[in-house]
């Protein structure tokens, strides 16, 4: 369930979502599609991890834009009872105002910091 450490360490992307709309428990809400009846869940889990620098993710879904908060890199977000076949659309970042020191560096890679010393 969880990314290749490798892809991790070479993704530029500032965020990465590890599980997208889990189910969890059973809702109240149901849906006809084609002969079916579908039940929505009671909530839906969105997880996944977060770059240095970044202090939250705007998720959007069809409810709507969501800040998620990012705490040691992390962040989750529970959307509760949702209609049946609601998905997140788009994971954006959002970065802190104030950059940590020594981030831009960390950022920058190995052969950057090499030169740097010199």
């Amino acid at each position: 369930m969880c990314a290749p450490v490798s892809d991790l360490r070479n993704d530029e992307a500032p965020a990465r979502v590890l599980v997208a709309d889990w189910g969890v428990g059973r809702g109240t809400k149901t849906k006809e599609i084609g002969f079916d009846t579908v039940r929505s869940a009671h909530a839906q889990v969105t997880a996944g991890i977060a770059a240095d620098g970044v202090e939250a993710i705007e998720l959007v879904d069809d409810q709507g834009k969501h800040r998620v908060p990012t705490q040691s890199n992390a962040f989750i977000y529970v959307a509760e009872a949702p209609e049946v076949g609601d998905e997140s659309l788009t994971v954006r970042r959002q970065p802190r105002q104030i950059q940590p020191a020594g981030t831009q560096r960390r950022l920058r890679g190995d052969a950057d910091e090499a030169e740097d010393r010199r």
